[in-house]
């Protein structure tokens, strides 16, 4: 396993390591045009203005997205859709996505003393800091312990399409927390709307056979 210690100077190593083989792009694209190979089990919808929203992952990663938020986070789908929705935006799901010039990194785009703390957690607790696994271990722990704000936010969404569009704004603007967050949400909100969070309630009613 990669262990990666005392953070800044060794992980810049790391990105221009991978920032040879990982085209940087623009988070503004993620979800909205198929610039990647679809997965073989494509999560993506065509809505009526002709416009298709696509997922970065197939509906077998996007499942185990999914039970991390349920089962080791207690969220409703309301909440989990609305975090999804971000990460589909910020690093398309690609734990290894270096953004912003090669300032931001991972599935949160952390920076800064952000991602020293990330590559630190993993690094205490025998996890991998470019693993899907590490990262989400530490957005948990990110959140329940220094933001506690928007941690109770999305804990307390109920299910339902209202709440996910609130969610899609708790995590952006109180975790991600860009310049402009009501600019920032508007695709994130459409892709919760019309993607992830009808997909998610599709799987319910499959599951208990409506």
């Amino acid at each position: 396993m990669i262990r990666i210690r005392n953070c800044f100077v060794p992980f810049i190593a790391v990105f221009l390591v991978i920032s040879l083989l990982i085209p940087i792009t623009s988070s503004a694209d993620a979800g909205l045009v198929p610039d990647f190979q679809l997965p073989d089990d494509p999560v993506y919808v065509t809505l009526d203005t002709g416009e298709t929203l696509y997922l970065s992952i197939g509906e077998s990663e996007l499942r185990e997205y999914v039970d991390f938020f349920r089962n080791e986070m207690n969220f409703s789908d309301a909440a989990i859709a609305g975090v999804l929705s971000n990460l589909q935006c910020e690093s398309g799901f690609n734990v290894e996505k270096i953004g912003d010039m090669g300032a931001a990194y991972g599935l949160c785009q952390w920076r800064g003393a952000r991602l020293d703390a990330m590559v630190n957690y993993c690094n205490e607790n025998d996890l991998n800091p470019i693993r899907k696994e590490g990262q989400l271990a530490f957005l948990k722990h990110d959140l329940e312990e220094n933001y506690i704000y928007p941690y109770d936010l999305l804990r307390y969404c109920e299910d339902n399409e209202a709440h996910a569009q609130m969610a899609v704004y708790f995590f952006c603007a109180y975790y991600e927390a860009p310049a402009d967050p009501d600019s920032e949400c508007v695709e994130r909100v459409k892709i919760c709307k019309e993607l992830i969070y009808p997909t998610l309630k599709e799987w319910e009613k499959a599951e208990r056979g409506w």
